[in-house]
């Protein structure tokens, strides 16, 4: 806390002395500082260091799960729905090698994404 104090009074000096402003200036500056610092605080002695690094790790999953997802069923709708109406015409063996498994995949993972909301939603 004390660092925190002296770095305070460094931001406070700077203003006033190297960037002459004027006191109320300087003054709502500083409480700008301070309520930021205070919403900071707070967030910080809301969750423990290892409830934080889950929760940005879930964030981060979810993030992830979402976009391969959204990847997967462009795929599916961009290509392998025209493949399989003959829209777009590929070899059958060609099909099944590059698509095989996107069904499951595509459900699997849908599944996946389900979870993790109803987790980070706090439903699990």
């Amino acid at each position: 806390m004390g660092d925190q104090q002296a770095s305070l009074d460094k931001i406070k000096l700077v203003l006033s002395t190297e960037l002459s402003l004027p006191d109320a200036d300087v003054l709502e500056v500083m409480n700008l500082v301070n309520a930021k610092l205070s919403k900071v605080r707070m967030r910080s002695t809301s969750r423990t260091p290892k409830q934080a690094d889950i929760s940005d790790l879930l964030q981060s999953l979810l993030a992830g799960e979402k976009e391969y997802v959204s990847n997967l069923n462009k795929m599916v709708k961009g290509y392998l729905m025209p493949i399989r109406t003959g829209i777009i015409k590929v070899k059958m063996q060609t099909m099944l090698g590059i698509f095989s498994n996107v069904d499951i995949l595509l459900n699997v993972h849908t599944e996946l994404l389900r979870d993790i909301e109803r987790v980070v939603a706090g439903k699990n």
